[in-house]
């Protein structure tokens, strides 16, 4: 609509349905009752609008991606927090001994080897290698 020429504005859509029901007792619901009051609570609010343009569009997007970022940062660090409680129940002194709890190498050690019982058993040369790269 806006590269056709329209001035176009987004409304929230609960401002509407607060104004119909404050302006209104009737429970009787309707399109074309609904289409009426929204063009009254646009007559009545009508300055209270920036015109909608592409340049919007984009900020839209970008606060949504800042906040689905924010999100997925936020549930990763509960991730973490997650992995560092259980790693300190099964090996207490593990993390310990790495400078960073979620290097390749500390994490594919883990794998190797889950339990305690199976690290013990490991060859030294085989820890060397997953930490190594070799």
């Amino acid at each position: 609509m806006i590269k056709e020429g329209y001035q176009v504005s987004l409304i929230n859509p609960i401002l509407t349905s607060m104004d119909i029901k404050a302006s209104s007792v009737r429970k009787t619901k309707n399109d074309k009752l609904d289409a009426e009051a929204i063009c009254r609570f646009l007559d009545k609010n009508r300055f209270d609008f920036k015109p909608y343009t592409l340049l919007s569009y984009h900020i839209d997007a970008l606060k949504s991606l800042t906040r689905q970022r924010f999100t997925i940062v936020k549930q990763q660090t509960q991730q973490k927090l997650i992995f560092q409680r259980l790693v300190n129940v099964i090996f207490p002194e593990f993390l310990s001994l790495f400078s960073s709890d979620y290097t390749e190498s500390v994490l594919n050690i883990l794998y190797a080897y889950p339990t305690p019982k199976k690290m013990a058993r490991a060859h030294e040369s085989s820890i060397d290698k997953i930490l190594h790269h070799r």
